[in-house]
């Protein structure tokens, strides 16, 4: 295993519980969101991915960039959901602005490696503009 990739599979874990969790209340039909499990899995998402930015930028790994940028987005964004649910409007303002600025951060490494489809097609239009859209509208005018 590549050890570059190590902090993204266990970021791709924290992640992967917390949708685990956020499905289970649709399913259930319970506030299982408002837990503080999810909540910590989600804040640990945004801390280790944070660490990976600045070696990523040094390195020059603008897909793998694009997919932190885009995990601290999805995460910021969930975090903002869990912060209306606890009436908390203020916080959930600033967990969709953080959102909007991890997915923005996401499209623009498409500038840097226009060449990468995979970045473009898949991570960019496929993941970081659909949620940044979704998280504009939440933030409103």
């Amino acid at each position: 295993m590549d050890p570059e990739t190590v902090p993204l599979s266990r970021t791709d874990q924290f992640l992967a519980q917390a949708r685990a969790e956020l499905a289970l209340e649709s399913l259930a039909g319970t506030a299982v969101t408002s837990s503080p499990e999810t909540a910590r899995w989600l804040e640990e998402v945004v801390a280790e991915t944070r660490l990976l930015l600045a070696p990523l930028e040094e390195i020059r790994q603008y897909r793998l960039l694009a997919q932190a940028n885009s995990y601290l987005g999805i995460a910021a964004w969930r975090l903002a959901a869990l912060a209306e649910r606890q009436n908390d409007p203020a916080r959930a303002r600033g967990f969709y602005i953080q959102a909007r600025d991890a997915l923005a951060a996401c499209e623009d490494q498409v500038k840097r490696s226009p060449e990468d489809r995979t970045l473009a097609e898949t991570i960019v239009a496929g993941s970081c503009t659909p949620a940044k859209q979704e998280v504009l509208k939440a933030i409103g005018p």
